[in-house]
C-alpha cells in the first residue's frame, strides 16, 4: 500500500446501464415461467443472480441430478445473451480435447491433369481437412456439463482457453468472445465412481466461485410442477452486445483501498500460522502438532494447506457485481463477507478433524471461520489506521505497529512492507529536496533558510529523524523476529593513514531499523550541508586585468584603502587584503589575471558586499 500523494486519476462511476432490464430478466429466470429455476437457499440464490453479470468469471455448480444446473445455464443464456450464445460440451472420461473442443470440416477437391496439347488425360480427387473450434470455444457463454468426468488433457486445454482467451489446434488459433461467462457443473455422486475424478488443482484455482445447489424442497418441487403448466416462456430481454455494456459498467464499481486491505487481511487469517510464516511448507505440515499449541482452537489449526492469491481477485470481482445489482457505486464489507465462502470453499484444504463439526468446507468457512474473522475486524481496522497514520508522519503509529508485531503474523507482514515503503517514500522526499537545492545556482541566505525550514515539512523524513535512540532500540527488539542475514561490507579507517580496511560480514540485520537509519543518515547529511552553506560562505571570481580595471576596480575605490588601491593600480603591488564590514576581501594579480575572493561567516553580508561591488 503506497501512501503516494501524487494526483489520482478521476474515477469513472457506474451509471447502472440496463439495470432495470437485468432485474426483469432475473425475475423471469427465478420466477414462474415454464423454464424458471427454483432455489430455496437464499445465499445460493443470490450468487446465481450475480453470475450472469460477472464478466470473465468461472463458476462451478455442484448438485445431484434434477437440481436445475443445466436449466439455469440455458435460462440465463436465453434471457441475457440469446440462445445462440451458448456453447455446451458434455464431458466424458474417454473423450480427448479434439473430440471435446474441435471439429473438422472435410471437403473434396478435384484436380484435372492435361497433356502438352491441353488434352484431359485424367482426374484426381483430394480431401481437405479444415479444423474448426466447437461453439464452447468461441461462444461468450460456456457450459461444461459433468466437468469432473473429463480427462486431464481436456482440463489442461480448458485451462489454456480460460487463461489466454484463445487456443491453438493444428496450427490454427481460435479466440473466444470476451467478456465471457463460464459455467462448470458436476454431480458429487459421480465423484464416487462412474469415471469421475478430482479436478486438476490448476483448474480449481481458476474457478472464481463454487456453489453447491441444494436438493429441492417440497415447495420447490410444487412450484416446478406449477411452472411446467405455465403458458409463459422465457424470452430474450438483452443480447450479447448490450451485455458487454453491462459488463463494462459493472467493472466501474469502486473497490476502495481500505476494503481491499480488509479483504487481504481476512484472507491472511486463513493462510498463516501464529508461529510459522507459511503453513504450506511441507516441513510445517510434518513437524507442527497443532493439538499442543495454545491456539489449537483457532481457525489456523484446522487448515492443512492455504490458498493462493486468486481467490482475492474472485472475491473483489463478485463483490463488485453484488454491489451493482444493489445499485451501489462501491463495494461494502458485507459484499466481501457474502462472497468469501463461495470463493474459498473449493480452494481451501482442511484437516480431517474440521469435518467432525462441519459437513463441508463451505459450512466450515461460514460457521467457524467467518464468525472468528469478523470478531477480528476491529483489530484489522486498527491495523489499517496505524499504517495510514505512519505515512501521515505519526511516530506513534510506527511505534504502535512495532509493539504489536511479536504476537501477530499479520502485523509482521505489515512491518516488513512498511520498512520498504518508508525507505522509498523518504528517499522520494529527499530526492525532491536535493533537486530544489541543485536548481539554485547561487542561492541567497534566505533561500537556504527556507530550504532548511522546509525539511520539517517532509512527513516521513521528519518522523524517522525524531526517533530517539531508545525508541529505535525498542523498535529493533520488538521486531527482532523479522531479522534476516545479509552480506555487508564494513570500512574501517587506518590510523596510520594507509589504505582503509574493508571487511565482509554476514550477520543478522533488522530490515526495518536498517531502512530507518539509512533515512536518518541521509537527512542529517543534507541538513549538515545546508547549515554549512549558511555559516561558512565564500565567493571567488577570476577576470582579465582589463575587465577588472574597467568593471570592478572603480567600485572598489569607495570601500578600500586609497593608498593600497593606488599602488595596486600602478602595479606597485600585486595583492590587496582588506575587509568590507564583516567580509574579508582579497585581490591577487598573477600575470594578466586578477582573482578576487570574498569570505564571510554570514551569507547575508556576503550577498550585500557582492551587490555593492557589482558582482
Amino acid at each position: 500500500m503506497n501512501e503516494n500523494t501524487a494526483q489520482q486519476p478521476t474515477l469513472v462511476k457506474p451509471v447502472f446501464l440496463h439495470h432495470e432490464k437485468v432485474m426483469e430478466g432475473l425475475t423471469m429466470i427465478f420466477g414462474s415461467s415454464r423454464n424458471s429455476v427454483k432455489i430455496s437457499d437464499p445465499d445460493v440464490l443470490e450468487m446465481l443472480r450475480i453470475i450472469p453479470i460477472s464478466p470473465d468469471s468461472i463458476s462451478l455448480l455442484s448438485g445431484i441430478m434434477g437440481t436445475g444446473k443445466s436449466t439455469y445455464a440455458q435460462a440465463f443464456t436465453q434471457v441475457f445473451f440469446g440462445k445462440d450464445s451458448l456453447g455446451m460440451i458434455k464431458c466424458d472420461p474417454d473423450k480427448t480435447p479434439h473430440e471435446t473442443l474441435y471439429g473438422t470440416d472435410v471437403a473434396s477437391e478435384t484436380s484435372y491433369n492435361y497433356d502438352s496439347k491441353d488434352k484431359l488425360i485424367g482426374t484426381r480427387e483430394m480431401f481437405v481437412f479444415d479444423p474448426q473450434a466447437l461453439a464452447f470455444v468461441t461462444k461468450p457463454v460456456k457450459f461444461a456439463n459433468e466437468i469432473s468426468r473429463s480427462g486431464k488433457s481436456v482440463q489442461d486445454a480448458l485451462l489454456g482457453l480460460f487463461q489466454e482467451g484463445e487456443i491453438e489446434y493444428r496450427g490454427k488459433i481460435f479466440k473466444t468472445d470476451r467478456p465471457y461467462i463460464v459455467l462448470l457443473d458436476q454431480n458429487p455422486l459421480h465423484l464416487q465412481g462412474m469415471g469421475a475424478r478430482e479436478l486438476e488443482p490448476a483448474l480449481v484455482d481458476r474457478i472464481d466461485v463454487s456453489i453447491s445447489i441444494p436438493t429441492t424442497s417440497i415447495f420447490d418441487d410444487l412450484a416446478i410442477q406449477q411452472n411446467k403448466e405455465s403458458e409463459t416462456e422465457l424470452k430474450p430481454i438483452l443480447d450479447y452486445a448490450i451485455m458487454k455494456e453491462v459488463f463494462a459498467d459493472v467493472r466501474k464499481v469502486r473497490k476502495p483501498l481500505a476494503l481491499k486491505f480488509m479483504t487481504l487481511v481476512m484472507s491472511q487469517s486463513l493462510r498463516v500460522c501464529k508461529y510459522r510464516k507459511d503453513i504450506s511448507s511441507p516441513i510445517f505440515i510434518e513437524s507442527i502438532d497443532c493439538t499442543r499449541c495454545e491456539y489449537k482452537n483457532d481457525i489456523c489449526s484446522a487448515i492443512e494447506a492455504p490458498t493462493g492469491h486468486r481467490h482475492i481477485e474472485s472475491i473483489l470481482k463478485f463483490a463488485g457485481s453484488r454491489a451493482w445489482l444493489d445499485r451501489r457505486e462501491e463495494i461494502s464489507l458485507e459484499d466481501i463477507i457474502a462472497v468469501m465462502p463461495f470463493a474459498l470453499s473449493h480452494r481451501l484444504k482442511l484437516k480431517s478433524k474440521a469435518y467432525m463439526d462441519s459437513e463441508s468446507t463451505y459450512s466450515w468457512i461460514k460457521e467457524k471461520a467467518l464468525p472468528f474473522i469478523v470478531k477480528q475486524l476491529n483489530i484489522y481496522q486498527e491495523m489499517l489506521n496505524e499504517y495510514i497514520q505512519t505515512f501521515n508522519g505519526s511516530k506513534n503509529g510506527l511505534l504502535s505497529i512495532s509493539m504489536k508485531c511479536g504476537g501477530n503474523l499479520l502485523y509482521q507482514q505489515m512491518v516488513n512492507r512498511l520498512g520498504e515503503q518508508l525507505l522509498t517514500q523518504g528517499n522520494k522526499e529527499m530526492d525532491a529536496l536535493e533537486r530544489s537545492i541543485l536548481d539554485m545556482k547561487e542561492p541567497e541566505r534566505a533561500e537556504l533558510e527556507r530550504v532548511l525550514a522546509g525539511i520539517q515539512d517532509l512527513k516521513i523524513t521528519t518522523m524517522v529523524s525524531s526517533l530517539t535512540l531508545k525508541e529505535l532500540n525498542d523498535i529493533e527488539s520488538q521486531t527482532e523476529m523479522l531479522n534476516r542475514y545479509e552480506l555487508e561490507e564494513k570500512v574501517s579507517r587506518d590510523p596510520k593513514g594507509e589504505r582503509d580496511k574493508k571487511d565482509l560480514t554476514y550477520q543478522k540485520i533488522n530490515p526495518l531499523t536498517k531502512n530507518i537509519k539509512s533515512l536518518i543518515q541521509r537527512h542529517d547529511k543534507i541538513e549538515k550541508v545546508i547549515k554549512q552553506a549558511l555559516t561558512n560562505t565564500k565567493f571567488e571570481i577570476q577576470l582579465s586585468e582589463t575587465d577588472f580595471m574597467k568593471k570592478v576596480f572603480p567600485k572598489t575605490v569607495k570601500y578600500l584603502d586609497k593608498k593600497d588601491i593606488l599602488e595596486f593600480g600602478q602595479n606597485l603591488k600585486n595583492m590587496i587584503a582588506q575587509t568590507i564590514g564583516n567580509v574579508k576581501l582579497q585581490i591577487v594579480r598573477i600575470d594578466d589575471t586578477i582573482t578576487l575572493s570574498l569570505e564571510s561567516d554570514d551569507r547575508k553580508d556576503l550577498s550585500e558586499t557582492r551587490r555593492m561591488l557589482g558582482l
